[in-house]
């Protein structure tokens, strides 16, 4: 396995000021605010909120937990999110414009944040704290004692919004899963708030995730890699007989991805989509058109020392001197290390892997790059 190194930007980066500049790479969980103005979003395990056009992102919460999957209130003022800040996922609320976050659930069990009422009073989460299974439950906004709404398993719901459907996913597989097709596959069901049968509105033999309302109701948008084995967004219509709900006609691509689409949401009003692709946050009109890379800046200090020093006695199995015997690479503890040596010294070597596997048999091809061996493959 080849490893290409920059020996003087890795010492660089390794000692720089606390304060950075940077895009942030494996954003996650975007979610839009209702008007689609500004996105909240999960990085480095605290939740940020940046202009939907793109520029500098606001940290919102600074925590050593992890902060995830934000949802905006409906008036905006507000922003939900999951955290295990007590040892396991509780959902939490903060104010949009920061402040400090009230813990909404208390459960020994983990807690997978949903969706808002339109109305604002009311959370709904989905959690195994009664069974294998996760169920879908709502608890008021102020705080109280949770309530089961759908007896069978439910998760990843959102509401409509007249707050009269729910619209859920039955089955479950790895997120990451490809291809799969089979009896546990995440399916798109419908059901009255009030109660009542539920209705499987999006069904074929594949995954299909996240469920979004259009901002009038009678749409449903969807992730779904039904077409080409790529997951994409989907819309399905709508038709409402009662307390019945039917599909109106056959889904619809909406995007055409190269690579998978994953955390999908949309704004209140229903007219742009957001989502993660390829380790970055991206936008698209409902409407049609071509998804836009939301370009970000994320600046602030970090939650721990960009440089950890730490004394390895004996630990020393591989070590390979570069061409020029001015650089030594070396194993330690099945990490691979690489220095600068001055006056016969190694001068703070730098970590550059970290990984449950073990690296061996390092070798230099050049001044620039490392060749090793490694069972991270098997």
């Amino acid at each position: 396995m080849i490893r290409r190194l920059a020996f003087v930007v890795a010492l660089a980066l390794s000692v720089a000021a606390p304060a950075f500049a940077v895009e942030p790479f494996g954003a996650r969980h975007p979610a839009l605010s209702p008007d689609g103005s500004q996105l909240a979003f999960s990085w480095r395990g605290d939740i940020w909120v940046a202009p939907a056009a793109g520029g500098a992102a606001r940290r919102l919460t600074v925590h050593e937990a992890y902060d995830a999957h934000p949802r905006w209130s409906p008036d905006g003022a507000e922003i939900a999110f999951t955290s295990d800040r007590f040892g396991n996922d509780d959902v939490f609320v903060v104010p949009a414009a920061g402040g400090v976050p009230e813990r909404i659930t208390v459960h020994s069990d983990d807690d997978a944040l949903s969706d808002w009422s339109p109305d604002g009073a009311t959370l709904y989460f989905s959690s195994t704290r009664e069974s294998r299974e996760p169920l879908l439950y709502a608890v008021p906004r102020a705080g109280g004692r949770p309530v089961r709404v759908i007896r069978d398993r439910a998760w990843d719901a959102a509401i409509s919004p007249d707050g009269q459907w729910i619209a859920y996913l039955r089955g479950y597989t790895n997120w990451w899963r490809r291809g799969y097709r089979g009896p546990a596959s995440r399916d798109v069901w419908l059901r009255r708030t009030a109660g009542g049968p539920s209705v499987h509105i999006v069904a074929w033999p594949g995954d299909d995730d996240h469920p979004q309302w259009s901002g009038d109701g009678r749409a449903l948008y969807f992730q779904s890699e039904r077409e080409d084995g790529v997951k994409n967004l989907w819309r399905q219509d709508l038709r409402f007989e009662g307390d019945s709900a039917f599909p109106d006609g056959a889904p619809v691509q909406l995007t055409h991805l190269a690579d998978d689409m994953t955390y999908l949401s949309l704004s209140r009003d229903g007219r742009w989509a957001t989502f993660e692709s390829d380790g970055r946050l991206w936008i698209v009109s409902t409407a049609g058109g071509e998804p836009r890379r939301v370009a970000l800046d994320c600046t602030g200090d970090l939650k721990s020392n960009a440089l950890t020093r730490r004394t390895l006695k004996g630990d020393v199995t591989d070590y390979a001197f570069a061409p020029g015997e001015k650089q030594l690479a070396f194993v330690a503890e099945g990490e691979l290390y690489a220095g600068v040596l001055r006056d016969g010294e190694l001068k703070d070597p730098i970590r550059l892997t970290e990984t449950d596997a073990r690296e061996k048999d390092v070798a230099w091809l050049d001044e620039n790059t490392l060749l090793f061996t490694s069972d991270r493959e098997g």
